[in-house]
């Protein structure tokens, strides 16, 4: 596959804007500084149409502002390791069942609630007491979905997006290859998908 210039130099935007806020943002006196963290769980918070979805909340146990890291996921939000690894470094790590997964209220419909949901998730974090204003997303596979579908939105508070191994078009590249339904994938990972709430 060629990779023009202009893909090579997005990306390369992307990723310098990745190690921004994973590494400081302006104002944090000290990126390295270690924090008390203070965790979260199952924090409702409501979609334009009511529905409820599911976080656990990782933050630095002091006061101030401070930038968001948003992982919104089909997986299950429990991820102690990373959301406490990240809060003690001076920011606030929210992970987020998505509709109809887990702890999440509504039906699972992949894909298409990720637009809406994931803009609104931003909005949130980005409006909180605890923000700074700045929200950048993380994860891979359809963790990288929940990143791209609302990325088109173009939500004030996102600030970078970290995907891996994630397709941008769900069509060519995850329900069909090379114009070939893609059976055993989507066997496989349909039933994964349906297997846990």
């Amino acid at each position: 596959m060629s990779v023009s210039g202009k893909t090579l130099s997005h990306v390369l935007r992307m990723t310098i804007l990745t190690l921004v806020i994973l590494v400081g943002t302006a104002g944090q006196s000290d990126c390295w500084a270690q924090y008390s963290v203070k965790a979260q769980f199952d924090v409702k918070v409501p979609m334009r149409d009511g529905t409820m979805l599911s976080c656990d909340i990782y933050r630095p146990d002091t006061t101030g502002k401070f930038p968001v890291l948003l992982q919104r996921t089909p997986y299950g939000n429990y991820g102690p390791e990373q959301g406490y690894r990240y809060a003690s470094k001076g920011y606030v790590v929210v992970m987020q069942d998505v509709r109809g997964k887990n702890d999440s209220d509504g039906k699972f419909n992949p894909f298409v609630n990720e637009i809406t949901d994931g803009y609104d998730s931003q909005q949130w974090c980005g409006t909180q007491s605890w923000s700074n204003g700045k929200v950048g997303t993380y994860g891979g596979s359809y963790v990288g979905a929940t990143q791209w579908l609302p990325a088109r939105m173009a939500n004030e508070h996102l600030s970078c997006m970290f995907t891996v191994v994630a397709a941008s078009d769900y069509y060519r590249h995850w329900i069909y290859s090379g114009g070939v339904f893609a059976h055993s994938f989507n066997t496989m990972w349909g039933a994964l998908s349906v297997s846990a709430r």
